[in-house]
């Protein structure tokens, strides 16, 4: 009987550790998940989601205080800096706008492989804010920043001689407009704001000047027909974008400089120049029939 007794009291005994580490098992299981459902809803992609769907639902404030929450929690992030910045602006808060870009030149420079914009992009985007609340300096500055860290940026390049032309600072806002042609020889806006700037820094000229700029737009002419015969086709299009300087309704030396350029790979370009030859000359028969080859080519 005592030995039966033993047994069942044995068995109760072993029956209770089970219980008590299934229990324990559980417990840590049920603390595991919601240890595990905690951090999925706080993981870096779940937030970003949350603050997008703000974004793409026009609550743009709310949107912007979720981006920053993320990028307060990961601050090597710069993806949420360039969401917060956007939503700012959407609701518009420029300054925070701005700092948001500020925030995320500070971060570039320590991971730049997290960034969400080229460095001149974020420039230019804290110029372009900057010149919306009027700060030409701080504009400029910014713009500036932008160009040297990427040259080709023709958009950086004329945001900055808009900047430096509020300030009134004729004589290198051309510089910044001619920058920006050299880059996008067939933009009409560089064209007219090189144009412009350039007669509000030149008064009208004498008899005598217009006859010099007669002679040096008909030495531009030969020389770029002498520089196509020879094939020099950057020579050619920089004699008939002289000319055109001088002369801009001239039909036949849009079609020189269309022919340069094409040969230079510059086939918008070349359209472009051929366009503006026939405003000028509507039946011009060369530049009809280049201007077909040209789209065709294209197409």
């Amino acid at each position: 009987m005592r030995r039966v007794s033993r047994q069942r009291a044995g068995f109760q005994g072993s029956h209770m550790r089970v219980l008590t580490v299934l229990l324990v098992l559980t417990l840590v299981t049920a603390t595991a998940f919601a240890a595990y459902r905690h951090l999925r809803r706080n993981s870096y992609s779940a937030l970003m989601n949350a603050a997008e769907e703000f974004y793409l639902e026009a609550q743009y404030e709310p949107a912007y205080e979720a981006y920053q929450d993320v990028a307060a929690r990961y601050p090597g992030k710069t993806e949420p800096l360039q969401g917060a910045a956007h939503s700012a602006e959407r609701a518009g808060q420029l300054e925070d706008a701005v700092r948001a870009y500020r925030s995320i030149l500070s971060v570039t420079p320590r991971f730049p492989s997290e960034a969400a914009l080229p460095l001149t992009l974020v420039l230019y985007e804290t110029g372009r804010l900057y010149s919306l609340l009027k700060l030409w300096d701080k504009a400029v500055e910014s713009f500036r920043g932008s160009v040297e860290a990427d040259s080709a940026n023709y958009t950086a390049h004329f945001a900055l001689g808009g900047a430096l032309e509020e300030q009134g600072k004729l004589a290198e806002a051309l510089t910044a407009y001619r920058n920006a042609l050299g880059v996008s020889p067939s933009s009409e806006t560089a064209q007219d704001a090189v144009k412009r700037v350039s007669q509000l820094l030149s008064p009208p000229p004498p008899l005598k000047a217009a006859e010099d700029a007669k002679r040096k737009y008909d030495e531009a002419v030969r020389g770029g027909i002498a520089a196509l015969e020879r094939k020099s086709y950057r020579d050619a299009s920089q004699f008939f974008a002289e000319a055109l300087a001088v002369r801009s309704d001239d039909a036949d030396a849009w079609v020189g400089f269309a022919d340069a350029r094409a040969e230079l790979g510059d086939a918008p370009g070349a359209i472009k120049s051929l366009e503006r030859a026939l405003e000028r000359e509507p039946n011009h028969v060369a530049a009809k029939s280049r201007l077909d080859e040209l789209r065709k080519e294209r197409k």
